[in-house]
């Protein structure tokens, strides 16, 4: 299997608007990405020239923040979400000053499926914000436990920029 990491193309923002809407439930079409703004970066995985997921980070001040990495449940278990990851992380590195990459997973009454992956890719836990994301999108039926709003919580977990003008 060969996995390929692109940049944003607006050819790809149907299967990203899909899949994040399988994913993580309703969303509105404002959701729908036509372009990548100056402090954004949205990164495609192709597995054998096959859309397969995709990552979005933004720089917020002094941190860039890991939006979402998603991938299509056929590929998952194959090292996509982490080599999405890492190009990110390059990418943000190699384009912005920042102090911290922080991303937020999902926690569906315990269970975090990214949490192994970020913590092999050296992200410490921080901390849990209780029902964040029905706080965050409260009009959002969860796919994950079923709700609206959503209760699942949010890990948030950070690294530090080894790049970073301190």
């Amino acid at each position: 299997m060969k996995i390929q990491i692109t940049d944003f193309n607006k050819k790809y923002s149907n299967e990203i608007y899909e899949l994040q809407t399988a994913q993580w439930g309703f969303w509105d079409d404002e959701t729908k990405i036509e372009k990548v703004c100056e402090t954004e970066i949205i990164l495609v995985a192709l597995l054998n020239n096959q859309f397969a997921g995709f990552v979005s980070g933004q720089l917020e001040e002094e941190i860039f923040h890991l939006k979402i990495c998603c991938v299509k449940p056929e590929f998952q278990k194959n090292g996509i979400g982490s080599k999405l990851l890492t190009e990110i992380i390059k990418k943000a590195e190699e384009k912005f000053v920042f102090k911290k990459f922080r991303a937020e997973a999902i926690s569906v009454y315990g269970k975090c499926n990214a949490q192994k992956m970020l913590q092999n890719l050296n992200f410490n836990f921080v901390r849990t914000d209780k029902s964040y994301w029905g706080k965050l999108y409260p009009h959002v039926l969860c796919t994950e436990c079923l709700k609206t709003p959503c209760e699942c919580d949010s890990l948030v977990y950070e690294l530090d920029n080894k790049k970073s003008i301190c």
